[in-house]
Parts: C-alpha cells; sequence; structure tokens
C-alpha cells in the first residue's frame, strides 16, 4: 500500500478538521520525540486548536527552547538600523573585565566593556550609543513577552483547572 499525497486545501467539515488536527498533533509530536532521543536536538512546538486550546511539546522544555531561540535571535538583530555592526571594535587586546563574558571566545560582552577604555571618535560614540538603546529595547520587549507568556500560561492553567 503506498501513500499518496493529499492536496493542501482547507478541510469543510469541521469534524473532520478537529480529527485531522489531533491526529496531525499527535504524529508531529512523535515525530519530533524521535528526532530529540535521536539526534540530541532541542524542539519546541506550539499549535492552536480552532477553539484556540493551545497545545505545547518541548525538549528538554518549550520555554528553555524559546528562551535560547529568542536570546540568539536578541543578539543577532541588536544592531543598529544601517546594517552597521553593533559590537565596538577595541584597538589591541583587552583584558577580559569583571562583567557579561561572550560564551564564543571568553571576552567581555560588547556593552560590558568601559567606555573609557575604548578610544572611539564621535561618530563611533553615536553608534554604540544607538546600539545600547537599542538593546535596551530589546530587553523591554524580552520582559514584556515573557510577562505575557507568563500571563498567558497561567489563564491557560486556570481555564483547564476549570474544565
Amino acid at each position: 500500500m503506498t501513500r499518496r499525497k493529499i492536496e493542501i486545501k482547507k478541510i469543510q467539515s469541521e469534524d473532520y478538521r478537529k480529527v485531522t488536527f489531533s491526529k496531525r498533533r499527535a504524529g508531529l509530536i512523535k515525530k519530533a520525540k524521535f528526532l530529540c532521543s535521536e539526534s540530541n536536538t532541542q524542539i519546541a512546538i506550539v499549535s492552536y486548536s480552532l477553539s484556540g486550546r493551545l497545545f505545547t511539546f518541548g525538549h528538554p522544555s518549550v520555554d528553555s527552547v524559546v528562551d535560547q531561540f529568542l536570546d540568539n535571535h536578541t543578539t543577532d538583530s541588536c544592531g543598529s538600523s544601517s546594517n552597521e555592526s553593533p559590537h565596538v571594535s577595541t584597538h589591541g587586546p583587552s583584558p577580559p573585565s569583571k562583567g557579561v563574558v561572550d560564551g564564543k571566545e571568553g571576552r567581555p560582552s560588547w556593552w560590558a566593556l568601559p567606555v573609557e577604555d575604548m578610544d572611539l571618535d564621535m561618530d563611533e560614540l553615536r553608534q554604540y550609543k544607538a546600539s545600547l538603546e537599542t538593546l535596551k529595547s530589546n530587553v523591554a520587549s524580552r520582559l514584556k513577552e515573557m510577562e505575557e507568556r507568563a500571563s498567558l500560561t497561567r489563564d491557560f492553567v486556570g481555564f483547564l483547572d476549570a474544565h
């Protein structure tokens, strides 16, 4: 028996859509568990049913995978709007300072370096200031997302307890 390709289109029957969602969600989670065990990967799956019910799966947990993704995404998009690197280059090697250390190479992160040691001209200082403001904005939006997620989780748990 061979598998046939299913045309991608909206399923008209609401009952059939619910059954299909349940089966596909279960199959997707089964495949995700297999991938996690075979290749030591981290996976997060977030899906909503037609009624708006939230279903999640995560290895090791949804929160840890999402946090790691957002942390990587935030540091990648932390630059100024003119395609300039947010990392300020220092002239010569700088000793590690107390503070945040970049995990990749053991160097202090660009925002943790003292400004006095940077030997920057006025344009570079403006760029550095803009990068710090972008970082502050990203941290504020990340905090807001985390607070909203915590609120949604409380609402979802309360919804489950009520039903």
